[in-house]
């Protein structure tokens, strides 16, 4: 058996693609490239939506209320493939609160917005605060914007989150490998 090997980078996230199927890295959120419908400021405490990165310390993303009609936006910067999302609350152990569903949008231009599969799926989130739950899209998502949109969540909205996937094909550089089994 012959496994074929490429990895792609686009000076922002690895993509790694094997013959036989693929493996995606993360993509690198930078702070600069996520905005919110708002922001909860409390008590000399701001929960911006820098803090949604997943691995970041800190206070995560909270909107100034908790309804339906918030959201927190990534910019790509340009189209990706988006494979998944890794998800949790608070990581805050005074501040248990976490988003337990919400849907998922994606735009090329920022401006038209469209659910998930069309029907507007609802991915289940965290049931604590501290967990990481991962959902995956398949099939993935292309586009150069990814809006998430809080339906449910326990005392009040509160994420972190972490993008799936890598660039569209003709990255910037790739290597390829051919693996052959020895017997």
């Amino acid at each position: 058996m012959i496994v074929s090997v490429s990895v792609e980078y686009d000076g922002e996230c690895v993509c790694v693609r094997l013959s036989q199927g693929s493996f995606f890295l993360k993509i690198i959120l930078l702070h600069r490239f996520i905005r919110a419908s708002s922001v909860m400021d409390w008590s000399t405490r701001v929960w911006a939506p820098s803090g949604a990165r997943l691995k970041k310390e800190g206070l995560p993303w909270a909107p100034s209320q908790s309804d339906q009609q918030q959201w927190l936006q990534v910019d790509l910067k340009k189209e990706k493939r988006i494979t998944g999302i890794i998800t949790t609350g608070s990581t805050l152990s005074e501040e248990k609160c976490y988003v337990s569903a919400y849907r998922v949008l994606y735009s090329n231009d920022g401006k038209q917005w469209s659910g998930y599969k069309e029907s507007n799926s609802i991915f289940q989130g965290n049931n604590n605060y501290g967990d990481e739950v991962r959902n995956n899209f398949i099939p993935p998502i292309v586009a150069r914007f990814v809006r998430i949109n809080p339906i449910s969540w326990y005392k009040r909205i509160a994420l972190k989150l972490e993008l799936l996937g890598c660039q569209v094909p003709s990255g910037k550089w790739s290597v390829y490998w051919q693996i052959s089994k020895v017997s």
